[in-house]
């Protein structure tokens, strides 16, 4: 299965590096890329968080990579400008744990985080307040920018 997805992406003509990660190929090209979580994060369970990525119009699949494997998220359309944002509710029954990684694939080719990102219990606190409050107005100017 591997050698088909390199086979197809080699046939698109992008320059690509094999991940360590099993079946999935990552595209090196600085166009179509994971925003956000891109590695580093903290997301606690049961807040919304705008997953993001860039560099392809379209039809997008986005998954969840962790220690029990791949999890689709959803699938969804990216804007005309190749941005795209999807507000994702960190489900509860999760695990915690800092191995994850967001999976874009768009086609045939596909963008992980660059490094990983953890999930964590909802922890309340000034800090954990202020994520909030950043992660609304994230939302917020999502929300404006695809009504203009």
């Amino acid at each position: 299965m591997l050698m088909q997805i390199f086979t197809r992406l080699i046939a698109l003509g992008t320059i690509l590096s094999l991940s360590l990660v099993p079946f999935l190929a990552k595209a090196e090209s600085v166009d179509f890329r994971v925003v956000f979580p891109n590695g580093g994060e903290s997301l606690e369970h049961s807040n919304v968080y705008p997953l993001q990525w860039s560099g392809t119009t379209g039809e997008v699949e986005l998954s969840l990579m962790g220690r029990e494997g791949i999890t689709p998220i959803a699938t969804t359309m990216s804007r005309r400008d190749g941005t795209g944002i999807y507000l994702w509710r960190v489900p509860t029954n999760l695990s915690v744990g800092q191995d994850y990684r967001l999976v874009v694939t768009s086609g045939a080719v596909n963008d992980i985080s660059d490094r990983t990102f953890k999930v964590i219990n909802l922890v309340d606190t000034p800090q954990a307040k202020r994520n909030q409050l950043t992660n609304i107005f994230q939302i917020l100017n999502h929300l404006i920018s695809r009504w203009q």
